[in-house]
């Protein structure tokens, strides 16, 4: 059964949502990503599409807690020497950095930078992971236009699924966060208060995961979104990929240009 796709509220969109509680819930996502590693299917579509440029620049868009990188970037700057990585965010959380070595070339943009804003275009790639969900119709059209007119290629990766069973998935989420909170470094005495005395966090989590399932596109409304941005100008792939050992497949929408950069 196809279900609609619903654009409710998510705390973690809201300007006014505290700080803390903001922090509380990626660095849980970016700790429960890390440790299942649900991304590890995309590696080899990073590496080859990084090794195709001269000056090989990441930007990943909506980092948070820092994402699946911390797992996906070492293998990817060992295979392509000399690949920096930028993290951004509309709510930037620089503290994410501790999660890479200290000799990865990751930066942490402290400055918003949105996606819905215009690009740089000193990027050789443009990603998001569990976040393009976030942005409605005619702004996820806006945020793929981008790619086509600054000649970037994009990557966009969901976990997420708008599905029977991953709505299901989501119940068992609160119960997550209450065994994954005491190996989310650094410690924090702040995040065992809203996790275990005042369960703000779990909530929070659970909430904003089950509308992220209501949110998720399916591979041909992506499709029908890339089509809408760039229909000539960009060669567009979508599909799903399996990964062992995880309940969701990924989602994935990837972008290339086929035209010079600039020229779009």
């Amino acid at each position: 059964m196809r279900l609609p796709r619903l654009h409710l509220f998510e705390f973690e969109d809201q300007p006014w949502f505290p700080h803390l509680l903001r922090v509380g819930i990626t660095d849980y996502l970016a700790t429960i990503t890390e440790r299942t590693q649900p991304y590890a299917p995309v590696l080899p579509t990073l590496v080859t599409a990084v090794a195709q440029t001269a000056d090989p620049l990441i930007r990943d868009f909506c980092s948070g807690g820092g994402g699946p990188w911390p797992a996906l970037f070492p293998s990817i700057a060992s295979a392509v020497p000399g690949t920096h990585l930028e993290l951004t965010d509309a709510f930037p959380n620089p503290q994410a950095m501790a999660r890479f070595p200290a000799n990865l070339a990751v930066t942490y943009r402290s400055t918003v930078l949105e996606a819905t804003s215009p690009w740089p275009v000193d990027a050789s790639l443009a990603t998001f992971f569990s976040a393009f969900h976030h942005f409605p119709p005619a702004q996820a059209t806006d945020v793929l236009r981008q790619s086509s007119q600054t000649g970037t290629p994009v990557a966009v990766f969901e976990v997420t699924q708008r599905s029977v069973k991953a709505l299901a998935l989501m119940c068992v989420v609160p119960i997550a966060v209450l065994l994954m909170t005491p190996m989310i470094r650094p410690f924090r005495w702040w995040r065992l208060l809203f996790t275990y005395v005042v369960p703000l966090i779990p909530i929070a989590v659970w909430w904003d995961g089950v509308v992220s399932c209501w949110r998720t596109y399916q591979p041909d409304e992506l499709m029908a979104l890339a089509v809408r941005a760039a229909p000539s100008g960009m060669e567009w792939r979508v599909g799903e990929w399996s990964n062992v050992g995880q309940p969701l497949p990924v989602t994935y929408l990837t972008g290339t240009p086929t035209t010079a950069r600039g020229s779009g």
